[in-house]
Formats: structure tokens, sequence, C-alpha cells
């Protein structure tokens, strides 16, 4: 009798761990640092790994101060509450949140990768359940984030902090708002060819909206790329659009139209 009852015991356990597996809470990259960055940017909450949201971006890249990031966000999440990407192995890993005010079905963002790197998007649903999609990115050129930067345009201060935007539909039936910001975006661990540090200096948050309220909060740090370009996919965006940011600095950037 003790047999048979261990028996279904083990196949208990066995089941649990299959209905574990099932439900995503086995991380794809297998990373040691996995569980770090769950407690540190995720607040220890329940997190799945599932296809409701997706990571789009080279696998190999070529230029690490300039990698294009796309989140997809399906429509089966219902209610989405805050976005989070993290490029685990950076010395800056939490790159972005967003927190949408109506929903968003793709955000675009470009970023800095040090190395190769586990690249998580996390949202959390008005459950509490963070969806996380992972895409490995194979780093061919390390150094994104502590590499001196030559910047064409950042560089000319009379600049700084130019907004320039423009939207349009989409086939889909959604519309796209592309925005680039004029920043040279500073991690603080570049050095100038004389050997001084770079303070680090970027731009912090940004604030979208039109005459129907707030589209989206954003929260950036310097693993950014400089003269950030980012892109929002919703439904029903006016055409009367105001962006304002403010840097690490205190400085404040807006447009409108």
């Amino acid at each position: 009798m003790k047999s048979i009852l261990g028996l279904f015991a083990a196949i208990g356990l066995v089941l649990g761990m299959t209905q574990m597996a099932a439900a995503g809470s086995i991380d794809p990259n297998d990373s040691p640092l996995w569980q770090t960055m769950h407690q540190d940017f995720l607040y220890g909450d329940e997190a799945v790994f599932d296809d409701l949201v997706t990571v789009v971006m080279p696998v190999d890249i070529e230029n690490s101060t300039d990698v294009p990031v796309a989140i997809r966000l399906s429509p089966d999440l219902g209610e989405v509450e805050e976005v989070a990407l993290i490029a685990e192995n950076n010395p800056i890993p939490l790159v972005a949140r967003m927190y949408p005010h109506r929903q968003i079905n793709m955000f675009g963002i470009k970023i800095r990768l040090e190395m190769s790197t586990p690249v998580r998007a996390a949202a959390r649903t008005a459950d509490g359940v963070w969806h996380v999609g992972s895409e490995w990115a194979n780093v061919l050129t390390p150094g994104g984030c502590s590499a001196p930067i030559e910047f064409s345009e950042a560089g000319a201060g009379a600049r700084l902090g130019e907004i320039s935007f423009r939207t349009y539909a989409r086939d889909d039936g959604t519309d796209r708002l592309k925005m680039r910001i004029i920043h040279p975006m500073e991690t603080g661990f570049a050095f100038t060819p004389e050997g001084d540090e770079i303070p680090a200096y970027f731009v912090e948050r940004i604030e979208l909206a039109d005459e129907n309220g707030p589209i989206a909060d954003l929260v950036t740090n310097a693993a950014v790329a400089p003269d950030p370009i980012f892109t929002i996919d919703t439904a029903g965006l006016n055409q009367s659009l105001q962006i304002n940011a403010r840097d690490s600095e205190g400085l404040q950037f807006e447009t409108f139209r």
C-alpha cells in the first residue's frame, strides 16, 4: 500500500512540475541572472514566460550602440499596467519602463548592449502577473555601453532636446507614432581620449498624450541609444499630439501639434 501511495505521490510531483513548465515558469535562456532580475526589476511578483509578449530584434548585433528592439503585446493580455525592458548582462540592466494609458500593440526602442545577453520584455497585467518574452542577443562588437560615442547630431548643443515625430495609419487599422529626441544619452561608463570620465547624462522621462488624454509614460535609462528613437502602435491616435520629456539634469523638452 505504501509503495502505491509513493508511486501516486511521485506521479503527482511529475505532473506538478510539468504544469509549471507548461505555465512558463522555466527561463528559456537558462540564465543565472534571471532570478536577480526577477527580484530587482519585477518586484519578485509572479512571472510566466509565454507568447503573449514577444521581443523582435536582430540575432547578431553588429553595432552595439544602436540596437533596434520591438516589443509586441498581444491583445489577449487585456489591460497592461507596466512594461519593463531588461538587458541582463548590461551594466545598466533596466533599459526602460513603459506605463500605458491605453492599449499598446507594439513598443519599439533603440538601445545599447555591452555584451551578448538575454533581452527580456515583461508586461504586468491587471492581475499582477508579469508575462515575459525573451530573445538572445549575440553581440559581435561588445562595448555598446562603455565605448565612447562619436555624435553627429547629439553633439550639437543647439539641437539638444529637439523632438521630431510623425504619425501614420497602418494596414491593420492601428496608428503608429515614431519620434526621436536629440540627446547624447551618456552612460557614465565611457571616457574621453584624455582618460576623463564622461558623466552620465540621459533622458529619464517622456510623457505622450493627444486630445483624448494620456497615451503612455516612459521612464528611460542611459542604456537607451543616443538620439533615441521610439515607436508606438496603438488604435485611435488623435492627430493633435503633445510630447514632454525631461533629462537627468532637469532640463525640460516639449513639442506639440
